[in-house]
């Protein structure tokens, strides 16, 4: 009987370490196999075809300096001269008819800005003024005072008015070599509106290429 039995339980020792051997192998055999699968190369053919571009563009309306070249934002044409600011001043002993001085303008400017202004509001104030552009070799013409060049107003590109008020800046385009101011002012002495002798005029000009 004893027999039996320790012959049941060899049989039965062997069969579970079968199994079990059995089984391990197969979860090794599954890990092998996973990690040595093949990768497959894709490979993708539905791009649309690339398209030739043959010929030329004209562009016909880009911005020009005075010498014709393309104006560049930022880095200004080769030769272009800087943006400026020039400040004259004047009395009005200098003042005829009016207007101030010729004021020669720099080469190379495309347009300005301009105002005008009394440097004692005290004695006087300027009421309005006016611009205009010409060549210092214009005729003459005679008034009963004398001869003087006299300038046609231009019109300022920032109002529609010739002249400017006095508390205003005026933009033009430059269209001549030298620069008319006709002033409009009035004097605060008593009994008189003429602006004083003593009165200073201030001019401010803007030049930008």
């Amino acid at each position: 009987m004893r027999k039996i039995v320790v012959t049941g339980l060899i049989v039965f020792s062997a069969l579970t370490l079968s199994w079990v051997g059995g089984a391990s192998g197969q979860r090794v055999r599954e890990v092998s196999a996973a990690t040595t699968r093949t990768p497959t190369q894709v490979e993708v053919t539905n791009f649309p075809a690339t398209q030739n571009v043959a010929g030329s563009v004209a562009v016909t309306n880009l911005p020009l300096d005075a010498a014709g070249n393309v104006r560049v934002s930022g880095g200004g044409s080769p030769g272009a001269p800087a943006a400026t600011l020039i400040e004259l001043r004047f009395h009005e002993t200098d003042r005829t008819l009016g207007r101030l001085p010729l004021i020669p303008v720099p080469a190379g400017y495309r347009t300005v800005s301009i105002f005008v202004q009394t440097t004692d509001a005290t004695k006087a104030a300027v009421n309005n003024w006016a611009a205009g552009f010409g060549s210092n070799t214009a005729p003459l013409v005679h008034y009963n005072i004398g001869d003087f060049q006299v300038f046609g107003s231009s019109s300022p590109l920032n109002t529609q008015f010739s002249y400017v008020p006095g508390d205003f800046s005026g933009l033009f385009n430059i269209v001549g070599p030298y620069l008319q101011l006709s002033v409009n002012a009035t004097g605060f002495s008593v009994g008189s509106t003429a602006p004083p002798a003593d009165t200073e005029y201030y001019v401010s000009l803007y030049l930008m290429p």
